[in-house]
């Protein structure tokens, strides 16, 4: 079993990668990429954001992985223990998400997620 902490810094490593690891250059810049710079921005983390970014398009992407804030990818994701996500799934229920999008990295992981959610 990961322990929080693996499973935060994988959240982080998919993030950087599935957002800002596309794309050559500037005058490529795919929507998600800057869909996910504007996001970070509005949850106050507006020029990590940006050095996220520029050490991607620099070709540095393990130091970019690195620069994605745990806070930012906390706040996004449902990571941890069944009881955190329980908790932490009871907050989003009460804010502005209307959406979920369900990535689990084994059926168990997912069914404890349909479960807290029926």
């Amino acid at each position: 079993m990961l322990t929080y902490r693996q499973e935060a810094g994988g959240m982080r490593l998919g993030l950087a990668l599935g957002y800002w690891g596309r794309g050559p250059s500037p005058d490529h810049l795919p929507l998600a990429q800057e869909a996910e710079r504007l996001l970070m921005a509005r949850m106050g983390y507006e020029e990590e954001a940006r050095r996220v970014q520029e050490l991607f398009l620099s070709g540095r992407t393990e130091e970019a992985v690195r620069a994605v804030p745990d806070a930012f990818a906390d706040g996004i994701s449902l990571v941890g223990p069944r009881e955190r996500i329980a908790e932490r799934l009871q907050l989003w229920r009460k804010g502005l998400v209307t959406d979920l999008l369900a990535l689990a990295p084994d059926p168990a992981s997912l069914r404890v997620l349909a479960e807290l959610n029926s």
